[in-house]
């Protein structure tokens, strides 16, 4: 985009991908924690790619506000093994 001529101020929100991890549970574990697949799973997301909250509306533009932890409490996937998960209980 800037060899585009008068282009400004360009820039993005992308960021390099890190490495896909495929996460295995064990459903007896989870059981005797009183979780589910799908609550571990939605707490992950949230907790790396982060939760669509609210939307700003300015004019014609729409911000969407999304809430994550700090990327430096979830950089390594020890950290990411680490995270404390609420039950019900």
């Amino acid at each position: 985009m800037s060899s585009i001529p008068g282009a400004i101020n360009i820039s993005t929100s992308r960021q390099a991908v890190p490495f896909e991890y495929l996460i295995e549970f064990d459903n007896n574990k989870l059981a005797l924690n009183n979780l589910t697949v799908p609550q571990v799973a939605a707490f992950l997301r949230e907790a790396v790619d982060g939760l669509e909250t609210t939307k700003i509306f300015r004019g014609a533009d729409e911000i969407v506000v999304r809430t994550r932890m700090a990327n430096d409490e979830v950089k390594t996937m020890d950290q990411i093994k680490n995270l404390k998960i609420k039950n019900n209980k």
